[in-house]
């Protein structure tokens, strides 16, 4: 009888020693950021197998590393992307995914505010530090009934005023659009002695620059130099209208290309009219739907403005700079000055100063091409 109690212990024995050895993970997924560390801990069943040799592996070590110790695995995240963590035991395997993110730690927009006519839009750049950053930039606006925002293109809905913002993860940038509803025939009145036109000579939109025009010509060219110009006669190479003989200082209506172009009483400003825009509006210098140049307001009403573009200028056979509206804004006055006959009047502003000149410059001789903005009583 105790040989057969011994012989049944044995068989007890050997059946405990080879009985399955499980293997587990507290965690099947875990997210952690590029050169962090995370534990995984292995959980052996049954637990009197506690102590048996684990093998751990990366599927990934390019995205995520692990490293033994003991019944726990220490994760270190190398760089953006996914990975399996495994961990085995004899023929028992189980598996964790990794996801090592990189988060943005800043994020800026290319413009901090713009302006938008109504059903205009315009593309907002987002730059984020790092530029592997994993985080995806969410767009909002602060009021979907002035303007919307889908994937940075802001589209202006209705006059007000709106906050576009750009989120990353945590960081976040902002640009407050100001939408108008600006008509391009529209007279604005800014207070002043006269109306003024919400946009150039030639110009379907306030932001267009419209045609250029040599002072006292009513027609657009190709080129604009000394040798076509309307009223030289080249032969004799003297002026012949608007010069010494006929003492004429104020261009006619005939010879205006805003009466020209806009009829009724439109026309071009004269330079006490130009003094006037710039000594009793605010000169702010602005971008309309994506063009640069002045948004000039109303210092008794802000809400009432127009805006003048970078429109460029010609002289001789090409535009300054080679490039329109990006570098200069000149419009032509109406007016001569008292002791010449050869420069007009105009204002000029560029893109890289401050200086909004009212003058009569060596550049700006009649045979110029430059901008015309109307105005009427």
């Amino acid at each position: 009888m105790k040989r057969i109690l011994f012989a049944l212990a044995v068989l007890l024995l050997l059946a405990g020693c080879t009985k399955e050895v499980k293997v587990a993970l507290d965690k099947s997924e875990i997210t952690l950021e590029k050169g962090t560390v995370a534990v995984l801990t292995a959980k052996l069943t049954p637990a009197k197998a506690s102590g048996k040799t684990l093998t751990w592996v990366s599927s990934n070590p390019e995205v995520a590393t692990v490293t033994p110790n003991g019944e726990e695995g220490i994760v270190l995240g190398v760089d953006a992307g996914t990975a399996e963590i495994s961990v085995s035991c004899d023929d028992n395997t189980d598996k964790c995914v990794v996801t090592v993110v990189i988060p943005a730690k800043s994020i800026t927009l290319n413009k901090e505010s713009f302006i938008l006519s109504v059903g205009a839009s315009r593309k907002l750049t987002a730059t984020i530090d790092p530029a592997s950053s994993t985080d995806a930039i969410e767009w909002s606006s602060s009021d979907k009934t002035v303007a919307t925002v889908a994937d940075g293109t802001v589209t202006g809905v209705a006059v007000g005023s709106a906050t576009i913002t750009a989120k990353a993860g945590s960081a976040q940038a902002s640009c407050v659009v100001s939408v108008h509803d600006v008509s391009a025939d529209g007279a604005v009145d800014l207070g002043l002695s006269v109306f003024w036109a919400s946009c150039n000579v030639g110009a379907d939109k306030p932001e267009e620059n419209g045609d250029l025009f040599a002072w006292g010509e009513t027609e657009a060219k190709d080129h604009y130099y000394i040798d076509n110009y309307k009223w030289l006669d080249g032969a004799s190479n003297t002026l012949t209208k608007y010069c010494k003989a006929d003492g004429k200082k104020v261009l006619e209506p005939e010879d205006d290309a805003a009466r020209t172009a806009r009829g009724g009483n439109w026309r071009t400003p004269t330079v006490e009219e130009w003094r006037e825009l710039k000594d009793n509006c605010d000169w702010t210098r602005a971008e309309l739907n994506g063009i640069g140049g002045y948004k000039v307001s109303s210092k008794s009403s802000p809400d009432k403005w127009i805006f003048l573009p970078l429109a460029g200028y010609m002289l001789n056979k090409d535009y300054s700079n080679n490039v329109v509206g990006q570098y200069h804004g000149l419009y032509w006055s109406a007016s001569l000055p008292d002791n010449s006959t050869i420069q007009p009047w105009s204002l000029h502003f560029t893109s890289y100063t401050d200086l909004i000149d009212l003058s009569c410059t060596t550049f700006d001789r009649r045979s110029t091409g430059a901008s015309v903005r109307p105005v009427m009583e």
